[in-house]
């Protein structure tokens, strides 16, 4: 084959050359090379080994002699009507409990919904004592089969458990309750890791995080550019609104940032054609009310090569009616059920009215 040295010249140049100091050199560098590698394999394999062995020793000197423990990953309790009549492990809060005669019933919450566990305590001893030791609130992990039983309100399915393991015994006198009637603003701002456990608080946070979701995903359909822009600023960032001064920023004065407005037009400016940015900003307006604007999340967006106003208008009617489409689909039924209201998602172009016309109407 064209370029092959044929194996006969290779021969007969190791044979001329084999006695060179120069050959000999490159055989040795060659052979220790090798060494070396061979070396570093042999370490890297026994290391591995050793890493195997002391993790496998460890798990097991943890369990009873002769048993492993099965590993599950934890299930949200929303996926439990997938799993009929398997094992299962669910980790959440006690919302409520009944310890009967014979039979005891725990309502568990995570996340995403409610599973009632039900307890036989004459065919297990053990988990009616532990159920008897639960409070509201606290925090356990549950380990058994998801069986279907019609009469169950909670999706028609419970947990026959095989182990139950108390993570944390909540105090049975907790300072505010986590269901029922809310208590005082103040009491709710002092104990908010609790206040935050009601499914109505934490529907607010999945709400909000679906929208962030939203308008990012329509905006990079869109060919947006997200920036993340500094908060701390030598200078204004828009007029009309007051600042919050930092007298002392390395020896200069500076100020929490108003508005991503400046940095978005230096984007533009630079040829992004569209940017997004959701973010803190800050203002010192003075307020008499509950509702003010001194820290809030800010959502931001600037467009290039627009004709008009009205570009941005279209722009905005076909953006926030994909976000409404998109909560509207996943959390009506729950927002229905707590909040007694729904999402309405509104056609475009949305109604206008003139200034003129809305002048009149204030």
């Amino acid at each position: 084959m064209e370029g092959k040295i044929p194996q006969r010249k290779i021969e007969d140049w190791i044979i001329n050359n084999q006695t060179s100091p120069e050959f000999s050199r490159e055989v040795n560098e060659t052979l220790i090379l090798y060494k070396d590698l061979i070396e570093l394999i042999i370490y890297c394999i026994i290391n591995q080994t050793l890493i195997i062995y002391i993790s496998f020793k460890m798990t097991k000197e943890r369990q009873p002699r002769g048993e492993i423990e099965e590993i599950l990953e934890i299930t949200p309790i929303s996926h439990l009507g997938e799993r009929k009549g398997k094992k299962v492990e669910v980790g959440g809060w006690v919302f409520t409990l009944r310890d009967q005669k014979r039979m005891g019933f725990i309502v568990l919450r995570d996340p995403t919904g409610l599973v009632q566990i039900a307890v036989d305590k004459k065919v297990d001893p053990h988990l009616g004592e532990t159920l008897h030791r639960l409070t509201s609130e606290s925090v356990i992990r549950v380990r058994g089969i998801v069986v279907e039983n019609l009469d169950v309100k909670l999706g028609g399915l419970e947990i026959i458990p095989e182990e139950i393991k108390v993570e944390s015994i909540a105090d049975p006198n907790l300072p505010i309750p986590t269901k029922g009637k809310p208590s005082s603003l103040a009491q709710r701002l002092d104990w908010r890791f609790l206040d935050l456990r009601r499914p109505e608080n934490f529907l607010i946070f999945q709400v909000q995080t679906t929208t962030e979701q939203a308008m990012r995903e329509y905006w990079l359909r869109e060919d947006f550019i997200e920036i993340h822009s500094p908060k701390i600023m030598g200078v204004l960032s828009e007029s009309g609104a007051e600042l919050f001064e930092i007298a002392n920023y390395f020896g200069q004065h500076a100020y929490l940032a108003q508005s991503p407005q400046l940095y978005k037009q230096y984007a533009i400016a630079a040829g992004f054609p569209r940017v997004f940015e959701i973010g803190p900003v800050f203002r010192a307006n003075p307020s008499f009310t509950a509702r003010h604007d001194t820290e809030f999340t800010s959502v931001d967006v600037e467009i290039g090569f627009i004709n008009s106003h009205h570009d941005v208008m279209a722009f905005e009617e076909r953006w926030l009616k994909y976000v409404l489409e998109k909560l509207a689909e996943e959390y009506n039924p729950r927002i229905k059920e707590i909040y007694g209201t729904q999402i309405r998602v509104p056609s475009i172009p949305f109604p206008k009215i003139t200034m003129e016309e809305a002048q009149r109407r204030v």
